[in-house]
């Protein structure tokens, strides 16, 4: 006679194997069991599916996947789990196909207990990563690519820096060479020619400075004082200027007569190239730096 109770119990186990033995069949990650001395005991479908032998051709061999190269791996991550019964997950190692191909497998492994609960074995759940592998070093290779090219694009920015600050100094040196030539040597020979000449040679000299002035005077907009060759006195006035002081009221400040200090108006003009210009004095002051 068999107890209902008993009924229940065999009832149960049996639904219990066939919903694991389902798992078993339909997953695609290869479950592989091995006995205590690494024999296959279990070889589901989707260890074939990854690796190629049937459960046929392995089951009591030793397990097929494992390359020359990677016994002393297999056996150490082996004993640690029969042994030690450690649970390991996700262990990335190369593993070898029936047709000799070496593909990377991620394996999570734990022992196997028999009905006493002693340790039998050991069991695998094993996933191909080649793909994922040969997609993330095609990533590292991509940042590491991009790291170099972002290096080399930020040393190529620092040389155009220098290159323009370079070009920058060179054509304000340039400018201050032409206007300084021009003031200190071309002008001073166009005053004396302007005294000895009369009539139509004299109009062509005045036409060469005017054209000189008019060419050098964008020059003078950044140019410093200390570049214009002021003397300390029209240094002075083209102070107050730029304060908006009337020319009488400069004279009345620094004792001196209005026409000395129109003088020096004067002489700012044609320093500054601006002498035939309608160009107010003091919006071109305003443009120059007083360092």
């Amino acid at each position: 006679m068999v107890l209902p109770g008993k009924v229940t119990h065999c009832q149960e186990h049996h639904e219990a194997n066939g919903k694991l033995k389902a798992i078993f069949d339909s997953s695609p990650l290869g479950v592989i069991a091995l006995d205590l001395e690494g024999r296959v005991t279990m070889w589901s479908p989707g260890a074939e599916n990854i690796f190629g032998w049937t459960s046929q051709e392995v089951m009591g061999e030793f397990n097929p996947i494992i390359t020359d190269a990677g016994w002393d791996k297999f056996w150490s991550h082996f004993e640690s789990v029969i042994k030690e019964g450690k649970i390991t997950m996700q262990v990335v190692r190369k593993y070898c196909t029936k047709k000799g191909d070496h593909i990377d497998i991620g394996i999570s492994a734990a022992p196997l207990l028999g009905f006493n609960g002693e340790i039998i074995g050991a069991m695998g759940m094993h996933q191909d990563v080649t793909k994922f592998k040969q997609v993330q070093q095609e990533c590292l290779s991509r940042e590491k690519e991009l790291t170099q090219n972002k290096k080399e694009l930020e040393e190529i920015n620092s040389a155009l820096r220098v290159l323009l600050k370079k070009r920058e100094q060179d054509k304000v040196e340039l400018e201050d060479n032409v206007l300084a030539n021009v003031e200190k040597v071309i002008f001073p020979i166009l005053t004396k020619l302007q005294k000895r000449l009369t009539g139509k040679d004299k109009i062509y000299v005045d036409m060469l400075e005017s054209n000189l002035e008019e060419i050098v005077s964008p020059f003078t907009k950044r140019m410093s004082f200390k570049y214009l060759n002021l003397t300390p006195s029209e240094l002075q006035v083209a102070s107050f200027i730029k304060q908006g002081m009337s020319t009488k009221e400069i004279a009345d400040f620094l004792n001196l007569s209005p026409k000395t200090i129109e003088d020096h108006r004067k002489n700012m003009r044609r320093k500054l190239g601006i002498s035939n210009s309608k160009i107010n004095l003091r919006t071109q002051l305003s443009f120059i730096n007083e360092d």
